[in-house]
């Protein structure tokens, strides 16, 4: 495939990166293509809206004009059923690292960076990034558990889980349906925080240029926040 030929450094986009991409391009069909520009219309820097699009040309979604090949087609699946054909692209596009080693998405993070050094030729500065975002791959591909799924798996009693997963456990679930019942979750500042929306609402949100132009502006200040927020946990700890 000329685009593996062409981009062949694995991603080392960062997981929010990757997470807010896949939606994107799973939202609807692009066929005039996809650029840099598009993702920096939709909030990504520079750097970020260049990985993105070298992410998709590894994943072999993009052609090298930026045009969706036919397996763009898959990332508009629906729910698990997504999963068997987001592992066939992983296979592809990784394919000489499930050549090489088997099951690389079980090794441990040290394993698996010298694998993908051996394999890739990849700096220690790329295979910081390219490590997540492998797992992160593999996590839509049902080859590894999702972190911060809406599956409830922390234990109510844990005295270690953070406020995160405490917050999924709320009360509320005691009144009917779960909270996240029909709706999906667009993760801020690395997951601390989340915004629910209906399936509608979230295409709109990724569709409609004049929505994205004041969900840009919401994030930004939700980014402060987390900031904000981040910031007063330091000073509690350094008092």
């Amino acid at each position: 495939m000329n685009n593996h030929e062409r981009i062949s450094t694995p991603p080392y986009l960062s997981v929010r990166k990757i997470t807010e991409m896949v939606d994107l391009v799973s939202s609807r069909n692009y066929p005039e293509g996809i650029s840099a520009e598009f993702f920096k219309n939709r909030g990504f820097g520079s750097a970020d809206a260049t990985l993105a699009v070298n992410t998709l040309k590894f994943l072999n979604l993009l052609k090298e004009d930026g045009t969706p090949t036919e397996e763009m087609s898959a990332m508009r699946i629906k729910g698990d059923s997504r999963k068997p054909e987001f592992q066939k692209i992983i296979r592809v596009a990784y394919k000489k690292l499930f050549e090489t080693v088997d099951n690389p998405h079980e090794l441990p993070k040290d394993k698996l960076a010298t694998e993908l050094i051996a394999v890739y030729k990849l700096s220690d500065r790329v295979v910081s990034g390219a490590i997540p975002a492998f797992y992160k791959f593999c996590m839509y591909a049902g080859l590894k558990e999702e972190k911060g799924g809406s599956t409830p798996s922390v234990k109510k009693d844990s005295p270690k889980s953070t406020s995160l997963p405490l917050r999924k456990s709320t009360p509320m679930t005691d009144k009917g349906a779960s909270p996240r019942s029909g709706f999906s979750a667009l993760p801020i500042a690395d997951g601390k925080l989340e915004l629910h929306l209906s399936e509608q609402w979230k295409n709109k949100l990724l569709s409609d240029e004049s929505i994205e132009n004041k969900w840009r502006t919401v994030r930004t200040a939700l980014k402060e926040l987390a900031d904000a927020l981040g910031e007063s946990d330091l000073k509690g700890k350094e008092g």
